[in-house]
């Protein structure tokens, strides 16, 4: 696993499997204080795929995500992906009508979230599933890897427009197109199972399937960023430190945050820019502060 191999598997989960087996005392994610290794990562959301399984999910169906950046996310949407079915991740700050609109446009069967965020989109057709409150039922739950799933035309997630031209719409990404994109992105950065990928994107972006996926499939660290260090350059430089990150992707105002808190010293990381254009006088400020600089721009 630790370079890329000619597919096995037409779906990420399949190759989550093989990390939790080749590496199952790996740090597969980290977040402030806390880490999880691959096979309690696997273990975890084995529980809860097999809980939505309990709860009616079916393959094919589709399941809502409003939660803030937290190994819990890593858990659920890997627990999703492992009944077959598809994720919509959004943002907990999304207005209510816009997240009713989303999670009804997608025919999700559920949303999973946490009590913060308990009863905010009442009235919505899906089932909402509280995590933290189902611990208990969770650990009475199969800890056992589910069959794989592996056909290549099904969908992993939708993801949503901003909606900022009419009302948002949904572009469906199939395991086949998720597995092609990690596979030439592994071609360009080989990831091994040493690297560890600082995540500062939102789950309902694109950019956090290229933070997420890259790292685990390939028995890396996925080193997530709270949303106070996310948009602290400060913080950010303060964590590739403590941290140690090899491998780093974020957008121009978030490089440029880092800069403006002082970033002189070089650091040992491949940057990649995304999410909007690099300017040509950022990218001459990057390049001598990192190990290499990559354009990313344009899904």
């Amino acid at each position: 696993m630790s370079n890329w191999r000619l597919p096995e598997y037409e779906t990420v989960t399949g190759y989550i499997y093989d990390a939790a087996r080749v590496f199952p005392q790996n740090i597969a994610v980290s977040f402030n204080n806390v880490s999880i290794t691959y096979r309690e990562l696997n273990r975890r959301s084995n529980q809860l795929a097999n809980y939505l399984l309990q709860k009616g999910l079916k393959p094919g169906q589709s399941v809502a995500l409003v939660l803030e950046r937290s190994p819990e996310i890593i858990i659920a949407l890997l627990a999703i992906l492992k009944c077959g079915a598809c994720y919509v991740p959004m943002d907990p700050n999304y207005p209510r009508d816009r997240v009713i609109f989303m999670a009804e446009d997608a025919a999700a069967q559920f949303y999973i979230t946490n009590q913060k965020f308990s009863g905010r989109f009442a009235g919505s057709v899906a089932n909402e599933i509280l995590l933290d409150t189902i611990l208990t039922d969770l650990e009475k739950c199969s800890e056992a890897d589910l069959p794989l799933q592996n056909n290549p035309e099904a969908i992993a997630y939708i993801l949503y427009t901003s909606g900022s031209t009419g009302k948002p719409k949904g572009a469906m990404v199939s395991h086949g197109n998720l597995i092609h994109f990690l596979k030439g992105m592994q071609e360009v950065f080989n990831i091994t199972a040493q690297d560890k990928f600082l995540s500062v994107s939102s789950i309902s972006f694109d950019a956090s399937c290229f933070d997420n996926y890259l790292s685990l499939i390939h028995g890396a660290e996925l080193v997530l960023a709270d949303n106070e260090t996310a948009k602290s350059g400060d913080l950010l430089l303060k964590l590739i430190a403590d941290k140690k990150a090899s491998i780093m992707l974020a957008t121009p105002v978030t490089y440029k945050l880092m800069l403006n808190a002082g970033w002189e010293d070089k650091i040992d990381a491949t940057v990649l820019s995304a999410g909007e254009p690099l300017p040509a006088t950022l990218a001459r400020d990057l390049i001598p502060r990192c190990k290499s600089l990559y354009n990313v721009y344009g899904p």
